[in-house]
């Protein structure tokens, strides 16, 4: 859901100019293909055994761990050089520039407020969006149970819209200020630093978690996957059109994010089905109980036609007695003949 938030900031974008073709940097291409790598090993990594473990770390949390300590420290380096920035030339169906007077440095805003106000302000709301997150965790949990719907969708859907509205409103405020390296900045930075907290979860639960996660969660992670991808590849190209207020990369993401979401919900019915179905019997299980067959029940007494009983047993192949004058071989004591076991 937070990648969809660049489509709702290319929605706010002045002018004919597209979001991807507004930033001066190639910096946010870089942070997106460390998003696309970052999520590809998470997804890798819910395949391995849980025996992949060092300690109570997976392997999979460390490699993400590592793998973006080297990204953030490869994207440091790159802010500076002159060949990651960008000539954007004027847009010309643009609103026009704010005057003097108009100019958020001469408002009332926190552009003059000093750096301890700003650090104040900026600590308060971060706890004050700490505390929200885990009420609306909760809160949303037992929204779920009451509507009857599966806790993954939810979490997909109107959990991430909930959760992703201060990215919404900071993307929207970037666009105003055109702040467009910023923009993209948050999203990317934030969809690749949520993924270490993995390294925590494993702490927590004092084993490996990413080795449960399923197919519906790796189908959520495929969609953002897939999403970066096509952003990436609109900052690169650099169309420099709009078509029905959205530049090509957004409408590409938009689509996918609607297929995306369709094929979540065809997944998690399908698990919720097999889930919900008894497993398959074998054939043993399914063949009728053999009862154990006393001694009665396997031999009967036949009453021979010359006056001897003898025990017949189930399943002779020959059931009548022969003549009592015992003639041949195979005439038993009291006239009977014996007879062949057919088991």
């Amino acid at each position: 859901m937070q990648t969809l938030v660049l489509v709702i900031a290319d929605r706010f974008m002045c002018g004919s100019r597209p979001l991807s073709a507004a930033s001066a940097s190639l910096v946010p291409a870089l942070e997106g293909t460390l998003v696309i790598c970052v999520v590809g090993i998470t997804v890798m990594s819910g395949l391995l055994p849980a025996t992949a473990a060092v300690g109570p770390l997976g392997v999979g949390s460390i490699a993400i761990f590592v793998f973006w300590l080297v990204g953030m420290r490869a994207l440091g380096r790159c802010r500076d050089r002159k060949d990651m920035h960008l000539a954007v030339p004027a847009d010309t169906s643009a609103q026009p520039a704010l005057s003097a007077a108009d100019s958020p440095e001469k408002g009332d805003g926190l552009h003059n407020a000093s750096t301890a106000r700003n650090v104040t302000i900026f600590l308060a709301a971060s706890v004050v969006t700490l505390v929200a997150g885990v009420v609306l965790e909760q809160s949303g949990d037992r929204l779920a149970d009451l509507m009857g719907i599966n806790g993954v969708l939810f979490g997909a859907t109107v959990l991430a819209l909930a959760s992703a509205l201060p990215e919404i409103s900071t993307a929207i405020t970037g666009v105003k200020m055109k702040a467009y390296t910023l923009v993209f900045g948050d999203i990317f930075g934030g969809n690749a630093f949520q993924l270490i907290l993995f390294v925590l979860a494993d702490l927590l639960a004092g084993q490996p978690v990413l080795t449960h996660e399923g197919r519906a969660n790796a189908w959520i992670g495929m969609i953002g996957l897939v999403m970066t991808a096509v952003y990436v590849a609109g900052i690169l190209l650099r169309k420099p059109r709009r078509y029905w207020g959205l530049g090509a990369d957004s409408w590409a993401a938009l689509l996918i994010y609607i297929l995306g979401t369709w094929g979540f919900m065809l997944v998690s019915a399908r698990l919720a089905g097999s889930a919900a179905s008894p497993p398959p019997r074998s054939r043993r299980d399914t063949a009728p109980p053999r009862t154990a067959r006393s001694r009665t029940n396997r031999r009967a007494p036949v009453q021979c036609a010359g006056g001897g009983n003898r025990q017949a047993f189930r399943g002779d192949r020959t059931s009548g007695c022969p003549a009592p004058d015992g003639a041949g071989t195979g005439i038993s004591r009291g006239g009977c003949r014996r007879r062949v076991r057919a088991g």
